[in-house]
């Protein structure tokens, strides 16, 4: 079958190489870095559950503020 890998590589515009040319097959590849950077708003009031966590936490914290005497 490497004649059809052959065939294939030329009908596509690339090549084939055998383990012995691992090297030419590393210097032929055009490798390019890639960075994607994706930014996402997200109102943190707009989220209930995060609203009450918050709330919690307040509430919590006066409580034993004012029980430690500290309020």
């Amino acid at each position: 079958r490497p004649d059809l890998m052959a065939e294939l590589a030329a009908a596509t515009g690339g090549a084939v190489f055998t383990s012995d040319q691992a090297d030419a097959l590393a210097d032929r590849l055009e490798l390019h870095a890639r960075h994607r950077q994706h930014t996402r708003i997200v109102a943190v009031w707009n989220l209930p559950l995060l609203l009450g966590l918050f709330i919690l936490i307040v509430a919590l914290d006066c409580y034993l503020r004012k029980r430690r005497g500290m309020a």
